[in-house]
């Protein structure tokens, strides 16, 4: 396997899990509630499903934004 297959693949496993991470917190938003996330040291907090999935959205934003250079 080369080094862009590699790439391919990794970004495609890593879109998987993100679109599957998203599609749990909706779950459980419209069902209310919590997840369990890490803040910013690592460490595990509840928080309810709909903050999880609002900052989510916002870092996806975040990191579109760096990738392409607008929203």
């Amino acid at each position: 396997m080369s080094d862009s297959e590699r790439m391919k693949l990794y970004e495609r496993v890593l879109e998987t899990i993100r679109q599957t991470q998203r599609e749990l917190y909706i779950r459980k938003a419209k069902l209310g509630e919590p997840v369990v996330i890490g803040d910013d040291q690592g460490r595990p907090i509840v928080v309810p499903a709909e903050v999880a999935l609002a900052r989510m959205d916002a870092r996806a934003k975040k990191d579109n934004f760096a990738r392409n250079g607008s929203y």
